[in-house]
This record gives C-alpha cells, structure tokens and sequence, in this order.
C-alpha cells in the first residue's frame, strides 16, 4: 500500500442505485433519499477483491456492516493484519490492529 507498507489491505462500502422494491421499499432508501443496496469491499496489498458483500439495505450505517461482517469474523484471531478503512468504523480493540482511521 502506497505510504503504508505494513497494511494487509483496504475496505470500504459505497451505495449501489437500485431501483425501490413495491414491498417493504423504504428500508432500502439511504441518507441522502435514494434506493440503494450498501456493499462493503476489502482488497489486499495487491489490490485484489478479498471479499465483497451485497446484502445490506441502504439504510444500514457501514459500521454495523463491518461489525457484522464475515470478514471482520475471519480476521479477529489473525496476527500482523492491519487493515485501512474509513474513520466511521472505528478502531478494533484486538491483539493486532485490525481496523485504523483513516481521514479522507
């Protein structure tokens, strides 16, 4: 990773337009008033997708996501994994730092 070579990888989620389901479409609508799924990504050093998950309604904060997520499961018991995010998903209080903040 460019100015931080000990970083194991990245992870960030983005809003992916949809259009509003008929039922139960107002769960999907984000912050800023439009029908989205939010998908949380990782990527390795090398830039490769690790994982990516598409199961989240719009609605849902990208912490939860991360606090929920397989990935971070995975992870919580590996040594030496530092991975860079956005400063909303906090810093984990594991062994070896799995989450930093990062400012944009």
């Amino acid at each position: 990773m460019y100015k931080f070579p000990t970083a194991t990888g990245v992870i960030d989620c983005t809003h992916i337009g949809i259009l509003k389901p008929n039922r139960h479409g107002d769960v999907y609508i984000n912050r800023k008033g439009k029908p989205t799924l939010n998908v949380q990504a990782t990527c390795d050093a090398r830039e490769m997708f690790t994982s990516i998950d598409v199961s989240w309604l719009g609605t849902v904060h990208h912490s939860r996501i991360w606090r929920n997520s397989q990935t971070r499961s995975h992870l919580i018991n590996k040594a030496n994994v530092v991975l860079l995010g956005e400063d909303g998903n906090g810093i984990e209080p594991f062994p070896s730092e799995i989450l930093l903040q990062v400012q944009k």
